[in-house]
C-alpha cells in the first residue's frame, strides 16, 4: 500500500491550525489497519496512531514556527502490508501586519511627547519589537 499526505492549508499562517490527513492507499484491500507515526523535522509526535475505519489519521498542528516544515507519515505496516511513508513540506508564512502610530497634534517644547503604536495582525497575536524612527534616526528613548 502506498501513503499519501495531504495537508488543510498549504501554505498556513503562524498560529493556524493545519490538519495533516495521512492516509493508506492500496485498491482491492480491504484490510487497511496499523499504525502511522507522524514526524515533523525528523522528530516524531507522540505516540503511532491507528487507522481510522477508512484507512486514515487526521493530525492537528497549531503551533509551526515560519518557515517550511517537513511533515512525515510512516505506516508501520501490519501482518499482511510492509511498511511505507509519505513526506511533505509545510510552509509556514508570517501573519501580515498594520502598524497605527498616534501621538499629538501639537507639542510643546522641552514636554514628553508620548506616542502610542498599535500593532495588529490578521491571524494570532504579534510579538516583538518595535523601532521608532525620528528624522531618519533610530529613536533610542524609553518605549513603554
Amino acid at each position: 500500500p502506498n501513503v499519501t499526505l495531504q495537508s488543510s492549508a498549504n501554505p498556513s499562517l503562524i498560529g493556524e491550525e493545519v490538519d495533516i490527513t495521512a492516509k493508506l492507499v492500496f485498491e482491492g484491500a480491504e484490510d487497511l489497519s496499523g499504525k502511522i507515526q507522524f514526524k515533523l523535522d525528523g522528530s516524531k509526535i507522540g505516540e503511532p496512531q491507528l487507522l481510522d475505519q477508512n484507512g486514515q489519521v487526521i493530525v492537528t498542528f497549531s503551533t509551526l514556527t515560519a518557515g517550511t516544515h517537513q511533515i512525515e507519515a510512516n505506516y508501520l505496516g501490519n501482518e499482511h502490508f510492509n511498511s511505507n511513508s509519505a513526506a511533505l513540506i509545510q510552509q509556514v508564512n508570517r501573519a501580515e501586519t498594520t502598524t497605527q502610530v498616534t501621538g499629538p497634534k501639537s507639542i510643546a517644547i522641552e514636554k514628553p511627547l508620548i506616542f502610542t503604536v498599535a500593532v495588529n495582525a490578521v491571524k494570532g497575536i504579534p510579538t516583538g519589537k518595535v523601532q521608532l524612527i525620528l528624522d531618519g534616526k533610530n529613536y533610542r528613548d524609553s518605549i513603554r
